[in-house]
Formats: C-alpha cells, structure tokens, sequence
C-alpha cells in the first residue's frame, strides 16, 4: 500500500470499513485506483526498444476519456488545454494521471515532506495548482484540524477531504486577507503572466508566522555527470523549448536565485533555495508528458497540419525515451517567511539548514 498516494490510501480504508461510497470524491478516487492499477507504478523506468511511449493498444491510462466539459477547455490538436491564457500544460486525462504520478514519486524522493518550509503545524493552507489538486487532499489528510483551499487554472478537482476545499482560478486571483500559515505552490512558470506580483500577493496573504513555498522543475535537462553534447536529444529538445518561450515571450528555464531575489523584495525573511537533479529515466513518464504539451502548443502555433505533428512529437518522445541514461531533471525548492519568530529561534542561517532538511 505504500506504493499508493495519500489519497489513494485514504479510499483503501474506506473500502475496507465498506463506506468508500459514502467518501466524499470517493467515485473519483476509486476510478483514479483502478487506472494506476494498470500503469507502471511507482517509477516509470526507460522504454524497451520495442515499447512505444504512445502505445494506446492495451487499455492503459492513456485510453482514458477527457472528463471535462466542452466549454471548460480548448482543443488543440488531440490534446485539451485551459480555454483562457497560455497553459502550457493539459488538462486532459493523460496529464492529471503522470501528475499524480510525479507527486507520488516526488513524495517518496522527498521522504514524504509535503512542504520545505518551516512550518509545524499549519491551520489554513493555500495551494495554488499542486498536481491536480492531489497535494491539497494529501495535505488535508495529514493535517486534519487545517483547512485547504486550491486554486486551478483549470476545472477544480474532486476532493476526499472535508476540511479541502478547490476553485478554479485562472489568473490565481484570491483574497489577500485571509491569512494563511502556508502558501503552496508548484509548476507556474509560464502559468501566470508575473510570478513577482504573486509573490508579492502571497506574502501579503501570509499570517505574521506564514511561510511560502514553491517548487519547480524547469527546463532545460542536464547531464547527471556532465554537460550533454549538443546533438544529444535530450540537449536538442532543451533548446526547442527554451527558444519557443523566447519567440512567445515567456522563460521556460529558471535562473538560480531568481525566486529569492522576489522574495527579499517583498520582504520575506531568510529565503531558502535548493536545487536537486534527479535521473530523468525515474519520472520519464511525467517528464515526456511536459515535453507533449509544450510540443503541442509550439507546432499549433506554427501551423503544422494535426497528424504531421503527432507523428513529429512521438518519435521525438520515442527517441528521448530511448535516450534518457544519463540525462537528469532540475527540482529547484525555495521558500520564505515572514516570521520574526522562526528568525529568532533558528536564526537566518539555521532556518534555511532546518527547512533543507
């Protein structure tokens, strides 16, 4: 059972007290089982040479319907994507699945720490698009006396949990006074127009003792023990994404301590910043799923014809896959406070050696 999220843990117990209809989202979460139940889990390792990534033959996850509403999306191509603004990432089956995936896996990388910060025991959390809002629930699970609200780009996600809220919110709008102890969140690179202003807004929204924490996996990939060559697939397709957000204006790669240099701006104490590089063969699933996506958006702006695209995307997917060894993916981790408190306990340098773990 430990191969299973939180969420998924949850609805086994309920199962086996013979109420998991009776769980709030419990449907959802048994359909959710039962798909994991037919995919490669808890690691996804490399393809063989004769496995196709996007072999949709042997009723695997990647058979599953959309399940949203027509007017809740915009198709591009074979794929579904937020109707307003430029997500870059879907909102179709495929990618809520390699999501919890990653979450999942990330959970168990990280020793199931579902935050960096410092912070013990939050009462009222904010999670702003954490993997399909399984984040929010698992953190709901955890801490049962806090309360969890989550904001999506796209259409909100079920919950199991009574003391977890969801909305959607495509422009991250919320109210700046409600105080939370822990501001979440993961992946908005690219999902909203300028991470500084939300920074600044969730510093705002923070309680005297509130930490913010955010993580991300950028791009562009590295050698786990040296740089790629430059004809390396792997290098290739880092440079089609990072010049495909220069030509629309957005940066798909992060800078080392952008992130702090906002923080310290609004006045965030102690900011704490961690990069980690973590084999790309362990998540390659999720980490093609990216790689689909921002494909996708880039040949639809282009004008690439529909079926030359999809052939274009799954052997370059084909090939990454087969390629992966050797080639890791950046998880960068920064948080901060606004607690005097913790700065006096820890003190500056101590509080970010605490919360590196």
């Amino acid at each position: 059972m430990d191969a299973y999220p939180m969420t998924l843990r949850h609805l086994f117990e309920a199962e086996e007290r013979g109420d998991w209809p009776g769980v709030r989202g419990g449907e959802w979460l048994e359909e959710q089982r039962i798909r994991f139940l037919q995919t490669e889990y808890p690691e996804s390792p490399p393809l063989s040479d004769d496995e196709s990534i996007l072999d949709e033959s042997d009723g695997s996850v990647l058979d599953a319907s959309p399940t949203l509403d027509a007017d809740e999306y915009i198709s591009i191509y074979w794929r579904k994507f937020p109707e307003s603004g430029w997500g870059w990432r879907a909102l179709d089956d495929e990618h809520r699945v390699w999501s919890e995936n990653l979450h999942n896996w990330l959970h168990q990388y990280h020793n199931f720490k579902y935050y960096q910060a410092p912070v013990d025991e939050p009462r009222r959390v904010l999670d702003l698009r954490s993997y399909f809002g399984f984040w929010a629930d698992d953190v709901a699970i955890s801490h049962g006396s806090a309360q969890v609200l989550g904001l999506y780009d796209g259409p909100a996600p079920e919950t199991s949990q009574e003391n977890c809220d969801t909305q959607r919110s495509e422009d991250f709008n919320w109210s700046a006074q409600e105080g939370y102890d822990l501001i979440h969140g993961c992946d908005l690179l690219n999902t909203v127009e300028d991470v500084g202003f939300l920074i600044r807004k969730a510093a705002s929204a923070l309680t005297v003792d509130g930490c913010l924490d955010l993580i991300e996996m950028p791009f562009p990939f590295v050698g786990i023990s040296g740089d790629l060559a430059i004809d390396q697939p792997w290098a290739q397709i880092s440079d089609e994404v990072l010049g495909f957000g220069q030509l629309i204006g957005c940066s798909f790669g992060l800078a080392r301590g952008a992130y702090i240099d906002c923080m310290e701006a609004v006045g965030l104490l102690s900011p704490g910043e961690r990069w980690e590089t973590i084999p790309v063969e362990q998540i390659i699933r999720p980490v093609l799923d990216r790689i689909s996506c921002v494909l996708v958006r880039k040949y639809h702006s282009e004008g690439v014809p529909e079926d030359e695209a999809k052939a274009q995307i799954d052997e370059k997917l084909q090939v990454l896959a087969d390629q992966a060894d050797g080639v890791g993916v950046q998880l960068m981790t920064v948080w901060g406070t606004r607690s005097t408190t913790l700065m006096e306990r820890y003190g500056m340098r101590d509080l970010a050696r605490k919360a590196a773990g």
